[in-house]
């Protein structure tokens, strides 16, 4: 599970971008983190927006 994971990390458009970009990649906890707090806006913005 553990590297389907981080599997699944890799290929994070994000992430992406930076390796197309010869940047150095994300650290796993920053993207993680990024990850969960856009989870959370979205749960936010749909509790705000439902009827």
């Amino acid at each position: 599970m553990s590297l389907l994971y981080d599997h699944m990390l890799l290929l994070h458009p994000e992430q992406s971008v930076h390796l197309e970009n010869k940047q150095p990649g994300l650290p796993v906890g920053c993207l993680t983190e990024r990850i969960k707090t856009e989870a959370l806006i979205k749960t936010v913005e749909a509790v705000v927006t439902a009827d």
